[in-house]
């Protein structure tokens, strides 16, 4: 291969890395998917006000919880659709059903934020409510804020969605937004109380541990239609912040190949 076609194909190369979606990571249609499980250590289950003849109805010994997640966007033009099951571990109902879940998201999610399956503004659902910078006072959920009193044990304190899960063993809930997937946390609390027994919660490992397990969430960034700026499917806990490595090193290549074709030629 000749100098000259050598700097022409590193040239060719590096445009793609600016302009092909493929070499950026952003690929259409979008699909993240996952779950935490009391079957693989990442929750926590504690049940609260402990009694000798009450039993904790989430732990692995009673059929455990599970939480999974979908994320899907089929084109840029559309909003993600954040989908979210709660289960016991092998997809079944709860020993115990779910009073609520409070799903972490962005301090700066909004009520505009949320979208219908085309896109367009939607009001929250009956039995939700949300907590953000967005919203005023309170502006996050857990044990020390108004109104938070139905949260207990929560380790932490976090700008989030309250989903009623309305005593159901098994549950489903979905968010439309342009909002981009990151890591977060989850808080939920069982709403069948035992004889003798105190509530039993659940929260992935991360809540108080950032080297715990997390889900994902809506993140701080929006990708707006058309614009392929960030990079969903990295999976970072930013999946925002920074191009790959290799795309930046490809781009400048081109750049500089393209600058040197050009010299050449006058």
């Amino acid at each position: 291969m000749t100098g000259r076609k050598l700097m022409t194909g590193i040239a060719a190369l590096g445009l793609c890395g600016l302009f092909n979606g493929t070499v950026l990571g952003i690929m259409y249609p979008y699909s993240k998917s996952g779950m935490l499980s009391t079957n693989d250590g990442s929750l926590m289950i504690e049940e609260l006000v402990t009694t000798g003849n009450s039993s904790a109805g989430w732990t692995h010994a009673t059929g455990g919880f599970k939480i999974e997640w979908d994320i899907t966007r089929p084109t840029q033009n559309d909003p993600y659709h954040y989908q979210y099951w709660i289960t016991n571990e092998t997809g079944g109902a709860l020993d115990r059903g779910l009073s609520h879940i409070i799903l972490q998201i962005s301090d700066t999610f909004g009520l505009d934020d949320f979208l219908d399956a085309d896109g367009d503004i939607t009001s929250l659902p009956s039995g939700w409510d949300l907590r953000s910078d967005e919203t005023g006072d309170p502006t996050r959920w857990g044990p020390n804020y108004e109104g938070a009193s139905g949260n207990p044990g929560m380790p932490a304190d976090i700008p989030g969605i309250s989903v009623n899960g309305g005593g159901g063993t098994t549950f489903h809930f979905e968010i439309f937004t342009f909002r981009d997937p990151m890591e977060g946390s989850f808080y939920a609390k069982d709403g069948n109380l035992p004889m003798g027994g105190g509530p039993v919660i659940a929260y992935n490992t991360g809540l108080t541990d950032p080297d715990g397990y997390f889900i994902w969430v809506p993140d701080t960034t929006t990708t707006p239609p058309g614009d392929d700026d960030d990079d969903p499917n990295d999976d970072d806990q930013d999946p925002t912040a920074i191009p790959e490595p290799m795309t930046t090193t490809l781009s400048l290549l081109g750049g500089l190949a393209l600058l040197g074709a050009t010299r050449r030629r006058r």
